[in-house]
């Protein structure tokens, strides 16, 4: 991933996004063999991708049946859903947990606030034996 690209995308303004959306999405066709593929079969050009609601959307089942990876790299952490559906599990991929930690505290602390203010309190069956879920 480009240098700093994380950081980009933390401090992105309600102004920028737009462009940032873009620019993510030309990052992912061409460092997700997957994605690329996927846009390339639905016969997309990708220089017509230049609005925010012409970028297409992978297909949640690809999780279930695919590695979705950006760039080649070693997971450092795999979660997997729960599996509630009764069939297989997705997968996500993460190459660094950091940047997944930051992301959803970023988003929970945009929304609610500082999270040292919440007690989060929830009854998850089984998800303390689920070392793989992204829920505990």
């Amino acid at each position: 991933m480009m240098t700093g690209f994380p950081d980009k995308i933390f401090s992105v303004s309600k102004n920028g996004i737009d462009e940032l959306a873009l620019e993510v999405f030309d990052f992912q066709y061409r460092h997700n063999i997957l994605y690329k593929s996927y846009v390339d079969a639905l016969k997309i050009n990708t220089r017509d991708v230049n609005e925010v609601h012409k970028i297409p959307f992978l297909p949640i089942s690809f999780f279930k049946t695919h590695q979705i990876k950006t760039t080649l790299f070693e997971a450092e952490v795999i979660f997997e859903s729960s599996g509630t559906t009764k069939t297989s599990n997705s997968t996500h991929h993460v190459k660094d947990r950091s940047i997944y930690t930051r992301s959803f505290m970023h988003g929970f602390e945009h929304f609610y606030g500082p999270a040292n203010n919440w007690c989060i309190i929830g009854l998850l069956p089984s998800y303390l034996e689920r070392k793989n879920s992204s829920l505990v």
